[in-house]
């Protein structure tokens, strides 16, 4: 009876040592499939990062293109206010509607780089091409502004800062560019500049124009004038 005891209880750790054989046996052999989901996991995980850097690229070089592609477009519009510029310059000097006699083109403002109250002046004079001739006079100045809160002229004397009038005197036939330096009285905020074109045959021309409009006619410097 005892020996029947010993053998049931062998048996049946036998029987419990296969069952846990078993059961490590099915444990283990879910681990490659663990391993392998981490594989797949950490693959596609490279592959989104490679594929974020590759848009990362992608816009860094759209932007650079992008900036390229501005530059260029400022440069042209440029290039084409030159030209209209040149262009109505140009029509003008050939005839075209104009009327007879002297036209004032141009007028231009620039600080002198250095000085904060002077200012160098371009005036650009035309006259019919196809009328011919030559055409002599002077161009006379006056600046208005406020001066210590109140509303002033300064006339050619009060502009060259040594009581005398600026030498703006012109001969030519088709056209001719003049220059000179303004200098302004301390206190004085400058608002509009008024040039009279006086030949010395045939009627003036006469233009006012806004001393900021001066400063801004590098973009567009074509100047309406009107007789006077």
């Amino acid at each position: 009876m005892r020996r029947g005891t010993w053998i049931a209880a062998w048996l049946l750790s036998l029987i419990l040592v296969a069952l846990l054989t078993a059961w490590l046996a099915s444990g283990d052999s879910s681990l490659p499939v663990v391993g392998h989901g981490q594989r797949q996991l950490r693959a596609q995980n490279e592959t989104l990062k490679q594929q974020l850097a590759d848009l990362r690229q992608a816009r860094t070089v759209d932007q650079v293109s992008m900036k390229h592609l501005q530059s260029a477009l400022s440069d042209r519009d440029e290039q084409v206010n030159g030209l209209r510029a040149d262009l109505a310059f140009y029509s003008r000097l050939v005839g075209g509607a104009q009327r007879d006699g002297v036209h004032l083109q141009r007028v231009t403002l620039a600080p002198v780089t250095g000085a904060q109250r002077a200012w160098n002046l371009g005036l650009t004079l035309t006259r019919n091409a196809r009328k011919g001739g030559q055409v002599d006079g002077k161009v006379m100045l006056t600046v208005e502004g406020i001066d210590h809160g109140k509303l002033t002229t300064l006339d050619e004397k009060s502009l060259t800062g040594n009581g005398q009038s600026p030498d703006l005197s012109f001969s030519f036939k088709y056209f001719q560019q003049l220059h000179g330096t303004l200098m302004l009285p301390a206190g004085f905020t400058p608002n509009r500049l008024k040039v009279s074109v006086q030949p010395r045959h045939g009627s003036a021309v006469e233009q006012t124009v806004s001393w900021a409009d001066a400063l801004n006619k590098a973009e567009n410097n074509d100047v309406e004038s009107d007789q006077g």
